[in-house]
């Protein structure tokens, strides 16, 4: 067994995949909504037997733990493989493959640097930080270990001396964001600061995020953009939050490190932070793969936020509800969650709709009656109106809106026609693209899906491949590949008298293996839901209408290259090609 083969035997598809989609069994078989592209139906399957999945929708993409790993997690094929040997407990010998190896390091060189800082938290220098995290924030041992948590010291170079005990050379750690040129001399980039690893959804540490405890610098600074750490892309804790956002299917947003992680010891741990920017389309596709609802929990600004709005109008087109978390005044998640982690608990369980809250926050900030009052709440709240996708729930808060202004309902929507369109953002063109492929899929590929199922179906019920061989011949086929598939497969079938799934599979090439693995999930995933009667027929007629199919292609030939020849004067070819067309009828009419 070489080494990519024990990894996949010691790693669950299921479990691994889980990680990341909700799954939700069927059948043989487990089902989801596709992470690489937005579908409100689920067409995306994983097989526990053959360890594979695939998308049978827009994207149809497939493969195994090592393609999904690094599609989903932006890896190459070498960075899939090393993370899941570790995962595994696998150990690869380096030149069995070849690796990244600038990024490598910078991963290796931020990662070492963490364990560094952690450890310099527990020793003398790093004595007011543990303080302050344990008595000023009331976070245990066991948090502060979970997030790295830890201290840069002011020792001119200590962090360059440790991490060049470990071959990285000055040009790796200001690659990494971890060293900068000052005046011509090379310093570690933090010092005397609390260090917040900032790590990736695999949990590889990529940057930091760095906090003074006192007002003699600036406040927070944080990684620079390099290879690896891009701040757009950036969810702090969700490496931590994953398993608990798909759980509970939705995550909490909130605005700092500290409320990560003061809601996370207080026991609520579906929770990330976008590190004090409004939320990037990166960051909603990121976690768009685990959930499509949102808690957000910001502070009192959270209303008045151009940003914010701007994010709310993002998710909303890419299908994200959102609900606001109302903090109790005057404190922040990390303060509500320490002074009670039940009341923080109720703040999130009562979250309101997004809509409701802007409609409470505008009326309590302007007096309705007061003829001013009303426009800014008009103000504040017609560009939330005009930007809800769905018709009817625009309709219900135009409504609303009037009844609160005590104004004719006309009013509000002439004011409404007044404001201009949104302007068209990716996500809309994303969804126009999507929608064409998924129109495309349609129309022009059932047939292509119809022969995919048809030979996963014989393979699974083979007493039909004998009726299948009186019916069927590679040539009926318009994707050439899976007729030689079907050739195959009643080949093996004639030689062996039978055949069974697991034996003729054992006895393929690695591509056919995996071309007959996908038609058996493909044929699994359409018809697990039938009774043996309900497959026999799908079957039978599946077969009728390949052929029927088949025909219809070859007359359409047959009928323009009899036009040709009457064109070419060509009385003999014509004649010829009439005759077979009256063979391809008669076939036909056999069918019905």
């Amino acid at each position: 067994m070489n080494e990519l083969e024990e990894i996949k035997n010691r790693i669950d598809i299921v479990e691994l995949v889980g990680g990341y989609v909700q799954l939700t069994k069927t059948g043989k078989n487990f089902k989801g909504c596709c992470p690489f592209h937005s579908e409100k139906t689920p067409s995306f399957i994983v097989s526990q037997e053959r360890q594979m999945w695939h998308c049978f929708g827009a994207c149809n993409e497939g493969g195994d733990i090592f393609s999904f790993v690094q599609k989903m997690d932006g890896l190459t094929f070498p960075e899939a493989i090393e993370s899941l040997a570790s995962k595994a407990g696998v150990k690869i010998e380096k030149k069995n493959f070849e690796r990244n190896e600038a990024k490598a390091k910078y991963y290796s060189a931020n990662g070492l640097a963490a364990d560094f800082y952690h450890t310099n938290l527990k020793s003398d220098s790093g004595k007011r930080a543990l303080e302050y995290l344990s008595k000023n924030r009331g976070l245990t041992k066991e948090t502060i270990a979970a997030f790295s948590l830890g201290w840069s010291t002011a020792e001119k170079g200590a962090l360059q001396n440790e991490l060049k005990k470990h071959s990285l050379t000055t040009a790796d750690l200001s690659a990494a964001g971890l060293v900068a040129n000052k005046s011509g001399e090379w310093r570690d980039l933090f010092w005397n600061r609390l260090m917040f690893p900032i790590r990736d959804i695999s949990g590889r540490t990529i940057g930091f995020s760095a906090r003074v405890l006192d007002d003699s610098l600036p406040k927070y600074i944080n990684t620079p953009e390099t290879e690896i750490y891009h701040k757009s892309n950036i969810l702090y804790g969700i490496d931590l939050a994953k398993e608990s956002i798909r759980k509970l299917d939705y995550a909490i947003i909130v605005e700092g490190n500290m409320d990560v992680i003061g809601s996370h010891q207080a026991g609520v741990k579906n929770v990330i932070a976008s590190s004090g920017t409004a939320l990037t389309e990166n960051q909603l596709l990121l976690l768009a793969r685990l959930t499509k609802n949102l808690k957000l929990a910001f502070d009192v600004d959270f209303a008045g936020s151009q940003a914010t709005r701007r994010a709310i109008e993002l998710a909303w087109q890419m299908g994200f509800n959102i609900k606001v978390i109302t903090v109790p005044a005057g404190k922040d998640p990390a303060d509500a969650a320490k002074e009670s982690p039940e009341i923080w608990k109720k703040a999130v369980k009562d979250a309101k709709y997004v809509i409701d809250y802007l409609f409470m926050s505008a009326l309590s900030q302007h007096d309705k009656k007061d003829p001013m009052g009303r426009k800014y709440i008009a103000k504040e709240l017609l560009p939330i109106i005009k930007r809800i996708p769905d018709d009817i729930e625009r309709d219900t808060y135009t409504k609303k809106l009037a009844k609160e202004l005590s104004v004719e309902e006309s009013s509000i929507l002439e004011a409404l026609a007044k404001i201009s369109e949104p302007n068209p953002v990716y996500v809309e063109v994303k969804k126009t693209i999507e929608k064409t492929m998924e129109k495309k899929l349609t129309l022009e590929n059932k047939t292509a899906e119809l022969e995919k199922n048809i030979v996963g179906l014989l393979l699974l019920e083979p007493h039909y491949l004998d009726f299948a061989s009186t019916m069927l011949e590679d040539t009926d086929f318009s994707d050439e590949e899976v007729g030689k598939d079907f050739e195959k497969m009643l080949k093996y079938y004639n030689k062996k008298g039978k055949i069974s799934e697991g034996q003729f599979l054992s006895s393929l090439g690695k591509d056919a293996k995996e071309r007959f693995s996908l038609y058996l999930l493909s044929a699994e995933t359409a018809f697990s839901d039938l009774d043996d009667e309900k497959r026999a027929e799908e079957i039978y007629f599946g077969i009728k209408r390949l052929k029927k199919n088949s025909l219809e292609t070859k007359k359409k030939d047959l009928s323009e290259k009899i036009a040709q020849f009457e064109l070419d004067k060509n009385k003999k070819g014509a004649q010829e090609a009439l005759e077979q067309f009256q063979l391809l009828l008669e076939e036909e009419r056999n069918l019905n």
